[in-house]
């Protein structure tokens, strides 16, 4: 993950919890799917969980994230899945 990348997750969801992000089109969904499989890898540590899943018409329960970190590149989720350059290295996304 290059610095653009680690910028642009945390610049997104700042926006995103401050409800002033405007999504491009297809990036609520991206997000939306990227956090869905994050959620379920045995490599996300997370401090608490506090939804199972990102199933919905909107991506408010994104306030509801736990705090975390993928073990296998270090990202800070729920940060890195804001990051449109981002590339899990598991290839899951």
């Amino acid at each position: 993950m290059g610095i653009r990348d680690i910028k642009d997750g945390w610049l997104n969801y700042i926006k995103f919890l401050t409800n002033n992000l405007v999504f491009e089109p297809g990036m609520r969904d991206m997000t939306r799917s990227r956090a869905e499989i994050c959620i379920e890898c045995p490599e996300l540590k997370t401090i608490d969980k506090k939804v199972k899943s990102l199933k919905g018409p909107s991506l408010e329960e994104a306030k509801e994230l736990p705090l975390g970190q993928c073990l296998k590149c270090g990202c800070v989720f729920p940060m890195l899945v804001f990051a449109p350059g981002k590339k899990c290295p598991l290839k899951k996304w």
